[in-house]
C-alpha cells in the first residue's frame, strides 16, 4: 500500500498512550469480505458482543455473512517483505511500496484432515479476510480507511485470495499429518490500520470456537407415511462416518415440494447412531419432500438439497 501525500502535509503526532499488548495470533476466523448485497461485512462496534453473538455468526444461514473458524495454529510466522525502494544513480533512493506481508502457519494431528484440506482449497474462489484470534483470546481486525475520530466498524483483513494455499503434508514415522497454511494479505492493508477487542470487551471465548460440520444424508426404508434418514458427516472413515447423533423430532421440518404445504412429523425414533425412523402424515405417492434438520454446528445444506421422491404407492 502506498500512502499519498498532500500537498500541505506535515509530520504526524508521536505520543504514546496505553494499549494492550500484541500476541501471536493462534487462530485465524475466515469471513467473506463482501456479503450477497456487495456491502463489506464487518464487527458492527455498537452490537452486543457475547458468546451468543459469535455463535450466531458461525451458524449463520447465509454463507456470505457466516464465520469460518480455523482449528488451532501452531508456528505462525507473519511478517512484512522489505519495501520496494527504486534507486537512481547517484546512489539515493525513494519510496515505491511497502513489500508484501505474508502468513503462515501449521495446523497438526488430528484437526489436519484431507477433508478440511479440501474445503480449504474453496477459498481461492472468493474475496475473503481473516480475523486473527491471538492467545490471549483478543480479537484483531482492521478500521480500513475510517477517520481514527469515528470509528464505527472493525473489519476482516483481507487476504490475497489467490496466494492462499493450504497444503497436506503426510505422517512419518517422527511426525504427525499438517496442514501447511500460506498466504499473502492483500496490498491494500495497513498495518496502521489494526486495531483489537480485548478478550473481556467482546465478553467470548474464541480460542474454542469451532467451524460448522458438513452433513449428507442417506434415504431407506420409503413410505407414504414414514422413512428412515441417516445423517453422515465427512469425517471418520467411508465405511463408518461420523454421524450426527440425538435429535429428536422438533430437530427437523419436513416440507412437501410438490404440494408446497409443511408435513407434519408425527414420530422420530434414532434406531442407531444418526440413524433416525421419521412418520408423517400421509402423503400422495411419487410427491417430492424435502426435510430439514436443526442443529447448532453443523451445515445441513447438502441435505436439504437432498430431497426424497416418494414411492408411488
Amino acid at each position: 500500500m502506498v500512502n499519498a501525500c498532500a500537498c500541505n502535509a506535515g509530520l504526524s503526532n508521536t505520543g504514546t498512550g496505553c494499549s494492550p499488548f500484541w500476541q501471536v495470533a493462534v487462530k485465524l476466523i475466515v469471513v467473506p469480505y463482501y456479503d450477497a448485497n456487495g456491502n463489506q461485512n464487518s464487527i458492527d462496534l455498537t452490537d452486543t458482543l457475547n458468546q451468543a453473538y459469535f455463535t450466531a455468526l458461525i451458524n449463520e444461514s447465509d454463507n456470505s455473512l457466516r464465520w469460518l473458524p480455523l482449528p488451532s495454529m501452531l508456528n505462525v510466522e507473519d511478517t512484512r517483505g522489505e519495501s520496494l525502494m527504486e534507486t537512481f544513480e547517484n546512489g539515493s533512493m525513494m519510496f515505491v511500496q511497502q513489500g508484501a506481508r505474508s502468513f503462515k502457519s501449521i495446523i497438526a494431528g488430528r484437526d489436519a484432515t484431507p477433508q478440511l484440506l479440501g474445503n480449504l482449497n474453496s477459498f481461492r474462489c472468493v474475496p475473503f479476510g481473516v480475523y486473527g484470534i491471538d492467545k490471549q483470546g483478543n480479537l484483531i481486525g482492521s478500521i480500513g480507511t475510517q477517520d481514527p475520530c469515528d470509528i464505527t466498524n472493525l473489519y476482516p483483513i483481507r487476504v490475497d485470495e489467490n496466494s492462499w494455499d493450504p497444503t497436506w503434508t503426510k505422517p512419518t514415522d517422527k511426525t504427525v499429518q499438517k496442514i501447511n497454511m500460506g498466504f499473502y494479505f492483500h496490498m491494500d492493508e495497513d498495518d496502521a490500520s489494526l486495531r483489537m477487542i480485548t478478550a473481556s470487551e467482546h465478553n467470548a471465548n474464541l480460542l474454542t470456537v469451532k467451524g460448522l460440520v458438513d452433513v449428507c444424508s442417506e434415504y431407506s426404508n420409503l413410505e407414504l407415511t414414514s422413512f428412515t434418514v441417516t445423517l453422515n458427516t465427512f469425517f471418520g472413515t467411508i465405511l463408518n462416518p461420523v454421524r450426527v447423533e440425538g435429535l429428536v423430532a422438533g430437530d427437523f421440518a419436513l416440507y412437501n415440494v410438490t404440494d408446497s404445504a409443511a408435513v407434519t412429523i408425527s414420530t422420530c425414533t434414532e434406531t442407531s447412531d444418526g440413524v433416525y425412523d421419521i412418520t408423517f402424515t400421509a402423503q400422495t405417492g411419487l410427491d417430492v419432500l424435502r426435510l430439514t434438520p436443526t442443529l447448532t454446528g453443523y451445515d445441513f445444506a447438502k441435505v436439504i438439497a437432498n430431497t426424497i421422491s416418494l414411492p408411488a404407492t
